[in-house]
């Protein structure tokens, strides 16, 4: 099979993964936030940006470095599993030991028995990185895709029926713990490898070196993102940085499902490409352009029909998402060069220049949230908004020198989605008072908007960038007419 068709259905089940657990998690994330408070949610964020670093930590980058490896043999994989476990259990002890002094921190008693509570997941997630990355490198993404929503469905009706008891916050918790472990035990039931008794102190040298620089970026790329969870948490409270999480959470939401498959499958994708700079600086601009087109009108819409959406579907309660939901929907702009940066890189063994990147990331956003934060918490969201975006022109610039992906061509691929949104979201903000005479069901007036934004959308696209249709016509006819031929 050819590795465009490869890289294509490797995209359809990540997308069928990926879509369907985050589907089944937002619907389940909808119904916990009728139950809870956002201080609940606010909690549960603080201690998230703990779990989620120490994890990185102990994971020590071994699916990336694993995928990204040329040959992998029994021994260098059972190498990397010991090495591993190792990591696992000290951060899972880091975790549950230093829960007081966080919760002293931010100076809420309620993050202690929280953070003790989700200190295993550390644990779980180096057990089953080595069998995730044989099945990523094998192009095994049905099975990731299964396991990801059995997963959220354990977890997520188990958090309801936790909520609908009264357990508050423990229900996130639990929610964290099961998912974690049913994650772990798909991919050990699906994965036919398991660890030996072997050990390569050079395999370790070897994996530890590149594991290391991916295992920094990603705990970079991760704290770049989670430093404005710590600002608003600390200096606004829990109460704020709930209603935060519900703009993420939608973000979130759509990134997983628009850009986030094609994300998983490209380091695989682009691996195979190594010594062929021009065909991996063609494969990523074709990445990015297809991404944005998908992700622009999704970030632009949410935020016009946020107003209607929000108190619908979350309550009255969670009001204040609103704003913040709209002042961060840009932010996709610089979002789908960024997201392709690592894995471009990373296949073309750069992961140094990864590391110096989101160095100079965190040190950006660090520098800008401390200058916005007196000023409130929607400047900090637009200080949040500007850093992605002066990344993102920093890792156009990175392309052109690590594969020769020019800006030009970055540009051809972004611009006719990015007007076609603009001019999108113009339109509908200038027809919101007829969508408001329309109907007063706020759910059905969502929908009204969201058809005529498709419709829109996709017509300027069609007739006014002819270019782009002939581009996406000879991306799309080799794909199908391959699986037609296969079946």
């Amino acid at each position: 099979m050819a590795l465009k068709q490869q890289v294509f259905i490797g995209s359809v089940w990540s997308l069928a993964g990926t879509a369907g657990q985050q589907t089944v998690a937002f619907i389940l994330f909808v119904m916990l936030a009728r139950i809870l408070s956002p201080a609940d949610f606010g909690v549960m964020a603080l201690a998230a940006v703990v779990i989620d670093l120490l994890a990185l930590i102990g994971c020590l980058g071994q699916v990336q470095a694993l995928v990204q490896r040329r040959e992998l043999d029994d021994t260098a994989a059972s190498t990397s599993f010991w090495m591993l476990q190792a990591f696992g259990v000290a951060m899972t002890a880091a975790v549950f030991l230093s829960a007081p002094l966080v919760a002293s921190f931010f100076t809420l008693p309620k993050l202690e028995p929280v953070l003790q509570l989700l200190a295993p997941v550390c644990l779980l997630q180096t057990l089953s990185a080595v069998h995730e990355a044989w099945l990523r490198r094998t192009f095994g993404f049905k099975w990731l895709a299964a396991r990801t929503v059995l997963a959220s469905i354990f977890g997520g009706v188990v958090s309801v029926g936790m909520a609908l008891y009264g357990f508050g916050i423990y229900a996130i918790v639990g929610q964290r713990l099961i998912v974690a472990f049913v994650l772990t035990a798909m991919v050990w039931w699906s994965s036919p490898w398991r660890p030996k008794m072997r050990w390569s102190t050079a395999d370790a040298l070897s994996l530890a070196r590149v594991g290391t620089d991916i295992s920094v970026v990603t705990f970079l790329q991760v704290a770049n993102v989670r430093i404005i969870d710590v600002a608003v948490g600390y200096l606004f409270g829990p109460q704020i940085l709930g209603q935060l999480r519900i703009a993420w959470r939608l973000f979130d939401f759509v990134m997983a499902v628009a850009v986030q498959p094609v994300v998983n499958v490209s380091l695989s994708a682009l691996s195979r490409m190594q010594g062929n700079r021009a065909a991996m600086a063609s494969a990523t601009v074709r990445l990015i352009g297809v991404s944005g087109t998908a992700l622009f009108p999704l970030f632009f819409g949410i935020a016009v029909v946020a107003p209607d959406v929000v108190p619908a579907v979350f309550g009255d309660k969670w009001g204040d998402a609103i704003l913040f939901i709209q002042v961060l929907s840009p932010i996709s702009v610089a979002a789908t060069i960024n997201y392709f940066l690592s894995s471009a890189l990373t296949a073309a063994g750069r992961t140094r220049w990864i590391l110096w990147q989101a160095l100079a990331q965190v040190v950006l956003a660090v520098a800008l949230t401390v200058v916005a934060a007196p000023f409130g918490v929607v400047p900090v969201l637009v200080a949040n908004v500007i850093r992605a975006s002066i990344i993102a022109i920093a890792n156009v610039w990175l392309l052109k020198l690590a594969i020769g992906a020019a800006p030009a061509s970055l540009g051809r691929a972004l611009m006719p989605p990015l007007v076609a949104a603009v001019a999108m979201t113009a339109v509908l903000v200038a027809a919101r008072p007829l969508f408001l005479d329309l109907t007063h069901v706020a759910l059905l007036r969502a929908v009204a908007t969201a058809c005529a934004g498709a419709v829109l959308f996709v017509s300027l696209l069609w007739f006014g960038f002819p270019s782009w249709r002939r581009n996406m016509h000879m991306e799309l006819k080799p794909l199908f007419a391959g699986k037609r031929a296969s079946s």
